[in-house]
């Protein structure tokens, strides 16, 4: 049996409002998603996408997301690998087929 992969964005905390996070923490919180097995898609200005199957969004976020369901989670994990590192964990619905 296939599982479908997740496809989500990882947000990543700024130093301060309005600002942009460090390139040096953004490429932290991606090697820290990809060593928790999350394959990196791409390392954004404000964050990371990431995807995995639902298991492991489970495992690491304590939310098991479904495949092209929106979500969106302010993340709090004070005591993970991930704490200071991401904060928030968005899955965008799946497009609207307007043509049919």
């Amino acid at each position: 049996m296939s599982t479908s992969l997740v496809r989500a964005s990882i947000g990543v905390p700024a130093p301060a409002p309005g600002e942009r996070p460090h390139p040096d923490r953004l490429r932290k919180a991606a090697e820290e998603l990809a060593r928790l097995g999350f394959e990196v898609l791409r390392i954004g200005r404000r964050g990371i996408s990431v995807q995995a199957e639902p298991g492991r969004f489970a495992r690491v976020f304590g939310v098991r997301p479904e495949p092209g369901r929106a979500l969106v989670l302010r993340l709090e994990l004070d005591r993970t690998e991930l704490a200071g590192l991401v904060e928030s964990l968005e899955v965008a619905p799946e497009p609207i087929d307007l043509a049919r």
